[in-house]
């Protein structure tokens, strides 16, 4: 455990650099008041906190989930004269949707001189976890429009949200972005798609999706989800006979495709078509 107590008897000999490991460390293991501590220790040893410095701090507020030491870090960062770095201003904005005040990251996003695809995907998160599909609508055209294409990382995140909400139509217009951008060609983002149809109940766009990829290109974690899928639909002979093909194709099942498989094994007749079939291959 890193505390702060440590530091007390020589933190006066200690650069930003040493602080920031100390901060980072904390974070890391999970100890976020040690690493709110230390950066106080810090700011009255007379050491400068500097701009990679904040993002830790920053991330231990978020995940206590604390507004009030939130807004007193904010506070201290607008003094210092790197507080429109990107990387230190996106950290912030993530920090207060962890907080649940997505009005005060909205704010502090609309106020950003500049932005990155990362930026974009945070705020995307945040207004998607609390909900507001008008508002994740509102901030994809907006980011079109100020000319930042969304990455593997903001279709995803998004078809995630969506799942979680069970909001097919979501789904739906996440998946048109994701091809009019090019990026269905990423198995990742076309594996996310399959699980996330049939976790909404519809198991044709799922199967359609899994048709659409390359054989070439399937992994194992595509097969899972398809096989994942018929057994949430309660139909084990589909799931053993994508088994079956996923042995054809030589793709080699981990424990998550027998883990989606047992459900299925556990009807008889479906365990019985496999058993032909392993036979008469």
């Amino acid at each position: 455990m890193v505390c702060s107590k440590i530091f007390n008897s020589f933190s006066y000999f200690l650069t930003a650099g040493r602080w920031n490991s100390a901060i980072r460390l904390s974070v890391q293991c999970g100890f976020y008041q040690d690493a709110l501590l230390l950066f106080l220790q810090m700011t009255q040893s007379g050491v400068k906190p500097n701009n990679l410095t904040f993002p830790f701090v920053a991330k231990a507020c978020a995940q206590s989930a604390n507004i009030r030491n939130s807004q007193i870090i904010h506070a201290h960062l607008i003094k210092l004269p790197f507080s429109s770095d990107i990387f230190v201003q996106t950290a912030m904005v993530d920090m207060y949707i962890k907080c649940n005040h997505l009005n005060l990251a909205h704010k502090l996003f609309d106020e950003m001189p500049q932005r990155d695809v990362t930026s974009w995907n945070v705020i995307l998160m945040g207004c998607s976890q609390f909900g507001h599909s008008e508002k994740v609508s509102a901030v994809l055209h907006q980011m079109r429009l100020e000319d930042h294409s969304p990455d593997c990382i903001t279709i995803i995140s998004l078809t995630h949200a969506s799942t979680n909400s069970r909001n097919l139509n979501m789904i739906k217009s996440v998946h048109c972005l994701g091809v009019r951008t090019g990026l269905d060609a990423d198995v990742c983002v076309t594996n996310t798609w399959v699980a996330s149809y049939a976790k909404c109940d519809d198991l044709v766009s799922a199967e359609n999706v899994f048709s659409g990829i390359p054989s070439e290109t399937r992994t194992v974690i595509s097969w899972n989800a398809l096989i994942s899928g018929y057994g949430h639909f309660e139909r084990p002979t589909e799931a053993i006979s994508c088994f079956c093909q996923m042995r054809r194709d030589t793709a080699k099942p981990d424990l998550g495709t027998f883990l989606c498989l047992l459900p299925s094994c556990a009807n008889e007749k479906a365990l019985s078509c496999y058993l032909f079939s392993s036979l008469v291959q």
